[in-house]
């Protein structure tokens, strides 16, 4: 029997995953460089790890839908808290080290002559 089948695991993984990816849309929008001269000194790897996180995502929800024996036949309830609880901490260890290291770390933007 699969977690997918009981309606209070797909809320809650749900919920998680929208307080854990939302944030992070939001600064990607808010915060994303506009106008013709902006330079994107990623090389498209930001789009590419978007694409590969949402795929995995997927993937593995259909995995465990379709093949609900390849999932982990023991302590599901307890892993399925686990995970929730590692996703939560990760997303917390992420907005703090934003917080804390965003405001002194380097610019991205080339250097200026006045700030040489």
């Amino acid at each position: 029997m699969s977690l997918f089948t009981q309606p209070i695991y797909v809320l809650t993984l749900v919920i998680v995953l929208a307080i854990w990816a939302t944030p992070d849309v939001l600064d990607s929008i808010r915060k994303h460089p506009k106008g013709d001269t902006v330079v994107v000194r990623d090389g498209g790897s930001h789009n590419f790890f978007r694409l590969g996180l949402s795929a995995a995502i997927i993937a593995a929800a259909l995995l465990a839908y379709f093949q609900p024996q390849g999932t982990l036949p023991y302590h599901r309830p307890y892993l399925f808290v686990l995970g929730l609880v590692l996703a939560l901490a990760g997303f917390a260890l992420r907005r703090w080290a934003i917080r804390t290291f965003g405001a002194s770390s380097p610019s991205t933007s080339p250097p200026t002559p006045t700030s040489a």
